[in-house]
């Protein structure tokens, strides 16, 4: 009788339990529709890992995430929902883009237009962004290489007090009351950034020393301060470049870029302004750049690593002048700052080092100390991808330490989390509590594919190292 009694309770919960899961697709689906996609996200991830291999839900999670600006995790699952839904390949170029993948965005443009109908509402936007894409194809074929110095974050409003030391050469740059001013060596000669009175836009202008005060600001031509604003004018000792930054203009790569002229003093002109390549250019705001020859280093400003932070970036030049045949990992990551190859024979005083630390954890790595490595066998042990013989092999550890990198991601924001749970009211757990599990599940499927992968590359070395020997 007692058995009979748990079979029926068990048969009761199960019936009971039944339209409860089917209500989370169409609970997942309406908040989708209804674009809460905070919301649905949250629901299509337990759909997700509740049925995997699943092409609808790995498509609506990468949707909600690409909607969320979480580029990275939407390629991915874009990408495991098949090729079933019309416009999965737009979403995934539009996904891909953000991420520096323009290669994979370009695929999926021509892709998405090949099949689509002209009429689609979608259709002239998918032609506009593939222009764009193809534009920034062009940029990545001449990053420059360089080495870094240092590399420091702060606040964006402390900026002022952040601006680098020049040597005597370059003259002097400061911010005084919302301007930023460019003077000469000689003292004579300077160039601002300067609100328009009338207009309220960031023009740039020049002055001249005459006696004791500066002549009025006589506004450069159309040419220069032809976008929608200009900021940090530079002028090199040479007295004929000058840099200067501009904001959302149609040749740009995104937000605030930097830009190149020359002055002609002969005819009191300037050359179209030029674009400068990546890194110093990128999707982010990009502004201060200038390179002082008798340092022997440049400098730059940028957002790129946080929206909320600039960071000043000091530099050499390396050779070859350009990039070529990195990977396109590792020049994705080159250009976002999230690699920076130090220069070995620089060494900061302890504070500065210390200072870099906390801000920048890129920065921190020791020329000495391996970023990682790869154990063989007991005789074997890897260091630096020039240690491969295998191409494959390689390959395979790129992947292996992109997912160590993204747990490291999420052990971070689980920690996070879970100090924000400890403290949060109690309406606000909840949400909190589904947010750490789910987490929680993520940490653990990376660390289990970081682990398949990473076998896989000792697998692949191995054998091609055993095909070799034979």
């Amino acid at each position: 009788m007692k058995k009979f009694v748990q079979i029926v309770s068990f048969l009761a919960l199960f019936c009971w339990a039944i339209p409860l899961q089917a209500q989370d697709p169409g609970k997942a689906d309406k908040l989708f529709t209804d674009g809460n996609y905070s919301a649905a996200i949250q629901l299509y991830r337990q759909l997700y890992h509740r049925h995997p291999g699943s092409a609808l839900y790995s498509y609506r999670l990468g949707r909600c995430e690409q909607e969320l600006g979480m580029y990275e995790e939407a390629v991915v699952h874009l990408t495991e929902s098949g090729t079933r839904y019309s416009l999965r390949a737009l979403w995934l170029a539009r996904a891909a883009f953000p991420t520096y993948r323009f290669e994979l965005a370009k695929t999926m443009y021509e892709e998405w237009l090949h099949s689509a109908d002209t009429t689609h509402h979608q259709y002239k936007k998918a032609q506009v962004e593939l222009a764009r894409t193809e534009q920034m194809l062009r940029y990545m074929n001449r990053v420059e290489n360089i080495v870094y110095l240092d590399t420091i974050s702060f606040p964006s409003a402390t900026l002022p007090k952040h601006l680098p030391s020049i040597s005597p050469d370059m003259g002097k740059i400061e911010i005084r009351d919302g301007m930023f001013i460019s003077t000469n060596q000689r003292g004579d000669r300077r160039y601002i950034a300067f609100s328009c009175p009338k207009t309220g836009r960031r023009l740039i202008g020049k002055q001249e020393r005459l006696l004791d005060e500066w002549s009025s600001i006589d506004t450069l031509p159309e040419m220069i301060n032809q976008f929608k604003e200009q900021d940090f004018p530079i002028l090199m000792p040479d007295g004929v470049t000058l840099y200067f930054c501009a904001k959302d203009t149609t040749d740009g790569m995104g937000g605030w870029d930097i830009y190149m002229t020359k002055y002609n003093p002969a005819t009191n002109t300037y050359l179209m302004p030029e674009l400068l390549g990546m890194p110093f250019n990128s999707m982010a705001d990009d502004k201060l750049f200038l390179y002082d020859e008798s340092a022997g280093k440049g400098f730059f400003i940028t957002n790129r690593t946080n929206p909320n932070r600039l960071m000043l970036c000091s530099f050499q030049y390396s050779k070859p002048k350009y990039l070529r045949d990195s990977s396109d990992n590792y020049m994705r990551e080159y250009i976002q700052l999230r690699t920076i190859p130090l220069f070995s024979g620089h060494s900061s005083s302890a504070s500065h080092t210390a200072a870099i630390v906390e801000t920048n954890k890129w920065a921190a790595v020791e020329e000495e100390k391996p970023e990682w490595t790869l154990i063989l066998n007991d005789s074997t042990t890897y260091t630096s991808f020039a240690d491969f013989r295998s191409n494959e092999a390689k390959e395979t550890m790129q992947t292996y330490l992109d997912l160590l990198l993204q747990l490291d991601e999420a052990n971070e924001q689980l920690a996070q989390y879970r100090v924000a749970f400890q403290e949060a009211p109690a309406d606000e757990r909840t949400l909190l509590k589904d947010l750490i599990l789910q987490l929680e599940l993520d940490v653990r499927r990376l660390f289990n594919e970081a682990e398949k992968v990473r076998k896989e590359a000792i697998r692949k070395e191995t054998e091609w190292a055993n095909a070799e020997i034979k």
